[in-house]
């Protein structure tokens, strides 16, 4: 279809093989965006009170949240970095590889929420959890879309503050049994 029209306002083939591309690449960008806000959703549904102290955890405490990310997120770089120069190690840097981004998709959930809450606090609404994380998803996927800050974002600002917020949400709530007031209706 939209091959149809480029060709009928009569641009080249060249100029239209690259449009088609763009136009391929953003709709898989879509997909993947759409995919996870849904796994945002599920995380919220299976460990609501984590997510929401991890996502508290964010706004109370930034710094020891960035802190504690940076050096999560470059240990495991390290180390798979390190595993993956050995043919035994491979399979080890593969599992760490996994974990990482099931901490981080955790942790997405958890900044999902605090964003949510930041934005609706702006506008002075009271919201469902549910709808915090959606709000707070799509403004995480709206600035991944931006050329250079994007992939900036994607690979190293999210990773950092979402493996944090795991890290400052598990020691809070096992270890600690510190529990930050949420301000999120059931």
């Amino acid at each position: 279809m939209i091959s149809l029209i480029l060709e009928l306002i009569g641009m080249p083939p060249e100029i239209t093989g690259g449009i088609l591309a763009l136009y391929r690449q953003g709709l898989l960008k879509l997909g993947v965006s759409g995919l996870t806000v849904f796994i945002t959703m599920i995380c919220i549904s299976v460990k609501r009170s984590f997510i929401e102290q991890s996502g508290m955890a964010v706004m109370k405490e930034p710094l020891a949240v960035t802190a504690i990310g940076i050096a999560i997120y470059g240990v495991c770089i390290a180390l798979m970095l390190v595993f993956v120069l050995s043919i035994v190690g491979f399979p080890i840097a593969v599992l760490i590889f996994f974990i990482m981004n099931i901490f981080i998709f955790i942790g997405y959930a958890a900044l999902s929420v605090m964003l949510g809450t930041i934005f609706a606090d702006k506008i002075n609404k009271n919201m469902y959890i549910y709808q915090y994380t959606v709000i707070g998803a799509i403004i995480i996927e709206v600035f991944k879309f931006i050329p250079y800050i994007g992939w900036l974002i994607q690979y190293l600002i999210l990773p950092i503050l979402a493996l944090g917020a795991i890290a400052i949400g598990f020691s809070n709530g096992y270890l600690k049994k510190r529990f930050y007031p949420i301000r999120v209706e059931s």
